[in-house]
């Protein structure tokens, strides 16, 4: 049993390999959502383990560790408590860094998060380990860098090219149309601040608007 790859998936990780054999420690795999990532990874944990090399899958959600689980059994990908392969949340897995050897190989699931204390501990504990990133949004909203947890950023097609292509959906985009602007400032990442968006009541104004669009736009459909 194993996922046949798309031949941007082969692409993306024909690239991350040639990244890791040139050097690089820590590339991170940049994939739209709907793009398969989870299944890239599952292609990587199997060659990785082929070649007799541990790794942890890191995950920050129970849907996506279910999701995680499900796409590496569909691959082939035998995760369980006895065998190299191993699939955590990052919650658990910093509480417990002394129960597992340090792997070969760190998959990040949602990468954008590596920042976050949580995923610092994890990365200092096992630093010795190849850290493979994964994320569609490779920026933060706080500003905060990447590059001093990735060495390569890897990416091979955009969401209007898988959309071209017939791998995602096109969608029409709908924005509330009831937000006062002139309460709202930017702040330096380029996006309005929290603290004028909780002024100008925003997520209560937003969330009435999305009851009465929904009703003038999809109701029934």
């Amino acid at each position: 049993m194993s996922i046949q790859l798309r031949d941007y998936q082969q692409e993306l990780l024909d690239k991350c390999i040639k990244s890791l054999k040139g050097g690089c420690k820590r590339p991170l795999l940049v994939l739209p959502t709907g793009g398969g990532k989870t299944a890239c990874a599952s292609e990587l944990v199997k060659r990785s383990y082929n070649k007799g090399k541990s790794s942890i899958f890191i995950c920050h959600r129970q849907e996506l560790l279910n999701q995680t689980y499900k796409t590496y059994m569909k691959n082939g990908v035998t995760p369980d408590y006895n065998n190299p392969i191993q699939i955590a949340s990052v919650n658990t897995l910093v509480r417990r860094l002394d129960a597992y050897k340090e792997p070969d190989v760190i998959f990040v699931d949602e990468a954008h998060h590596q920042p976050g204390s949580m995923w610092a501990t994890v990365a200092n504990r096992y630093s010795n380990s190849t850290i493979v990133g994964l994320t569609a949004t490779p920026c933060r909203l706080d500003g905060k860098p990447l590059n001093k947890f990735f060495d390569d950023m890897i990416e091979v097609i955009t969401t209007k090219q898988l959309i071209e292509r017939g791998y995602l959906s096109p969608y029409l985009y709908y924005a509330p149309s009831t937000i006062n602007t002139n309460e709202l400032e930017m702040s330096s990442n380029g996006d309005y601040s929290k603290e004028s968006l909780a002024n100008a009541s925003f997520s209560n104004r937003i969330v009435g608007d999305n009851i009465e669009q929904y009703k003038r736009l999809a109701d029934g459909k």
